[in-house]
Order: structure tokens, then sequence, then C-alpha cells
């Protein structure tokens, strides 16, 4: 049974949490409107831990304006050290997937933040690092789980999942 809150829902975003994990899906372009009702929930999820993020961007969604940006930024400033991390996940292959990512990169580089970002390209990659960056507070496996019920209209394609011996 799945643990996902669901706490953010239209046909452009989706937002739950498991534990301090802030699980975003974004199905559309982010617009200022879906971005301030995602920002309003992080003190929600955080605990005594801090705050893990998970984006995840789909083929359909396109990148984020300056305005999102912004609310975004002035998010994480006001949150500071209690962010943990934010993982991207880019969710479609192929030479525009290999492009975004990419990009992704370049910006979490240029963009010198507090906290760790990193892009990846697989679930079992970004659980992965999710795992190790909270500590082990949440389990691969869990994180996985949920991913493959987290929208019933577009489900990830059920990873595989790493052996014990490797996490």
């Amino acid at each position: 049974m799945s643990r996902l809150r669901t706490l953010v829902e239209d046909e452009g975003v989706k937002l739950s949490s498991l534990g301090n994990l802030a699980i975003i899906l974004w199905k559309r372009t982010p617009t200022a409107v879906r971005a301030r009702r995602v920002c309003a929930t992080f003190d929600e999820i955080a605990d005594e831990r801090g705050l893990a993020v998970l984006t995840i961007l789909s083929a359909t969604s396109g990148p984020p304006d300056g305005q999102v940006r912004r609310i975004f930024d002035e998010t994480m400033r006001r949150m500071g050290s209690r962010i943990v991390g934010n993982a991207i996940l880019i969710r479609f292959g192929g030479l525009l997937g290999s492009l975004v990512r990419a990009v992704a990169r370049t910006l979490s580089v240029i963009g010198r933040n507090a906290f760790p970002i990193e892009t990846f390209s697989t679930p079992v990659e970004a659980a992965e690092w999710l795992h190790r960056i909270q500590g082990g507070s949440i389990s691969c496996e869990d994180i996985l789980y949920e991913l493959q019920h987290l929208d019933a209209d577009e489900p990830l394609a059920k990873p595989e999942l790493p052996s014990k011996a490797e996490l």
C-alpha cells in the first residue's frame, strides 16, 4: 500500500510527500500559480532532518520562466539549510532528454545553491542518491515503490530494484 500523501494535484502538477521527501511531478510547464502552491507545502513536509526534493520533469513540461524560478529561489533561500538536496529526474530520453539534463546540470553548477542538486535519467539513480543524502531515513525501495504509484495516468516504468549489496 502506498504511503504517499498528495498535497497538490491538478492537470499540470502533482506534489506528494513520503516522510520529509517532496516528490514534484511536473506534467506541464510550471506556472507561477502552481509554483506558489508547491512551495507553500515545503514547511509542512520538512521535519527535523530537513526537506529533500525530487523534481520529475515529463516530456510535456517545458522549462520554468523567470517568475517561477524566482518563486522557487525565494523559497529555497527562506528555508536555507533545511533543504537537504534536490534530485531532478528527467523522464524522457533521446537527444532532447540528454540536452535537458545537460542544461539542468549547467544551471545547478552556476546557480551556486546552498544545497546539492543532481540530475538523473533513471528512477533508481535518483532514489539511491536521495537515500544517501537523507542519511538512509527513507529506503531506495520505498522511494521506487512510491514512484511506481505516483501517477496512474503516466506511470514511471517499473524500475529494477538494486540489490541490498549495491546500496
